[in-house]
């Protein structure tokens, strides 16, 4: 966020790069339904044009880039709290009771 609002090439497009590859492994490897595909899907295509506008610089400083790169980051805060599954300890507990039953 920090290299997208300050204007400096090289460490965005890094981290936009590893973003997006771990983006579309996820949508390829995960078969989401409908809403979650179209979530990273739009996040994507944000981070892409956030890129491009910061890489052509034609239109960088604009309002309504700084909207969408941050509306992106939203988007995928979002998509990483759909994806976090913490783990259940005492659904935890409780099969490991059952199998110190059996």
């Amino acid at each position: 966020m920090v290299s997208f609002l300050t204007g400096k090439i090289l460490p965005f497009i890094f981290i936009a790069a590893i973003k997006l590859v771990t983006i579309l492994w996820n949508m390829i490897t995960n078969r989401d339904d409908n809403l979650n595909f179209v979530m990273r899907f739009v996040r994507t295509s944000m981070l892409i044009i956030t890129c491009i506008s910061l890489i052509s610089g034609i239109s960088y400083p604009e309002k309504a880039v700084i909207i969408l790169f941050l509306t992106g980051d939203l988007l995928d805060r979002i998509i990483f709290y759909i994806d976090f599954k913490p783990l259940d300890i005492n659904r935890l507990i409780y099969s490991h009771l059952k199998e110190a039953e059996k």
